[in-house]
């Protein structure tokens, strides 16, 4: 199993960190590499399916938002290789605000790519929080 966790502090405020984590969601070809087309599908219970082509195979994904918790969650579905979610969320304490991410993969069988899917996660996470500062850094 592949568990990371990242609690990064953001020079911005929760609602822009907000806003970039929503953009994550409606619009994937600006944050994931090698998306050349997507649709959604709602479901009844209120989340969608995000159905990508990237590098060449077809990645769905269950995302559900929660605006109350700041938070979005994007489940594996049909995934050829692993079973799991990335979770971001939005962490607001007294001493500023937080970004928190959140990877849990299991791989069907066969080895785990630890030491790629960390490379390209930490670099996904840092992005995110540098999107959230450049939009309007809180001032110290």
């Amino acid at each position: 199993m592949i568990y990371i966790h990242y609690l990064l502090p953001v020079n911005s405020s929760a609602d822009n960190l907000w806003t970039v984590l929503r953009d994550k969601v409606d619009n994937p070809v600006k944050y994931v590499s090698g998306v050349s087309t997507f649709r959604f599908e709602a479901w009844p219970d209120g989340r969608v399916l995000r159905v990508m082509q990237r590098n060449g195979i077809t990645v769905q994904e269950i995302i559900a938002v929660d605006p109350s918790a700041r938070s979005t969650t994007f489940e594996l579905k049909d995934h050829p290789q692993y079973r799991g979610y990335i979770k971001s969320e939005v962490v607001t304490r007294e001493d500023g605000t937080f970004l928190g991410y959140t990877l849990s993969w299991e791989a069907h069988s066969g080895e785990e790519d630890f030491d790629g899917t960390h490379a390209w996660f930490k670099d996904a996470v840092h992005a995110t929080q540098q999107l959230a500062e450049a939009m309007e850094p809180v001032r110290a």
